[in-house]
């Protein structure tokens, strides 16, 4: 985890002194912009850790819908604020499972267990002014993991029925990513994203990778 701390810091220390140096405005540091977008996507999403989730849970849909409202420009980058809604559903990998956690390769089966997160951030985004547009945002908010119980049976002779219970727990969670848009005022977006949470005992991450529409109100 501190590697990805590191990671980050150095990433936008080094976005932080490109947006804010522009040879043509010299110490003119932003101007103010005005403009609201909505947007919505969908995509894969794929656990990176802990291992117990990235081993025993497969990569399932995500998707997303959030709002930003433009503020400023800083050099060549349009700066916004908004906040966005993220749900990603991964499935209970049961062969996995049974094999590496309980070492039965045959004759059981698992039902339930299905994994849901559900992000709820605030977030800054800034955006390059071009007809191609990349983009990079960061934010923070609360977290949500929930774990349905799961019900474990052997198939012959007679079935016997093992309940793995389920968990629920919210906390504190980030989130950042980058990704590219064009068109305008309806436009289309391909991103990537990190989601991290906080959790009791760990920390949990995310990667979905998606497509999505937006459209800009100028």
């Amino acid at each position: 985890m501190k590697n990805i701390i590191y990671t980050i810091t150095l990433i936008s220390g080094v976005v932080l002194a490109n947006v804010c140096y522009s040879e043509d405005k010299g110490t003119d540091f932003s101007e103010e912009v005005s403009f609201i977008e909505i947007y919505g996507d969908i995509g894969l999403s794929s656990a990176i850790s802990p291992e117990e989730l990235k081993n025993y849970r497969s990569s399932g849909f995500n998707i997303n819908i959030g709002a930003d409202k433009g503020m400023m420009s800083i050099g060549k980058f349009d700066i916004s604020f908004g906040g966005r809604f993220a749900l990603s559903s991964l499935e209970f990998n049961v062969d996995e499972y049974l094999k590496e956690e309980r070492g039965i390769e045959e004759g059981y089966n698992i039902t339930g267990g299905g994994t849901s997160v559900i992000a709820l951030l605030g977030t800054a985004k800034a955006t390059l002014s071009s007809i191609i547009s990349p983009y990079f945002y960061g934010g923070m908010g609360v977290f949500r993991l929930s774990t349905k119980d799961a019900t474990m049976y052997e198939l012959v002779p007679e079935p016997e029925y093992e309940v793995i219970s389920g968990s629920s727990e919210n906390t504190f969670g980030i989130s950042f990513g980058a990704g590219v848009e064009a068109g305008a005022p309806f436009g289309l977006f391909a991103e990537g994203q990190y989601i991290i949470g906080f959790t009791e005992n760990t920390t949990q991450i995310l990667f979905p990778v998606k497509l999505g529409v937006i459209y800009k109100w100028k």
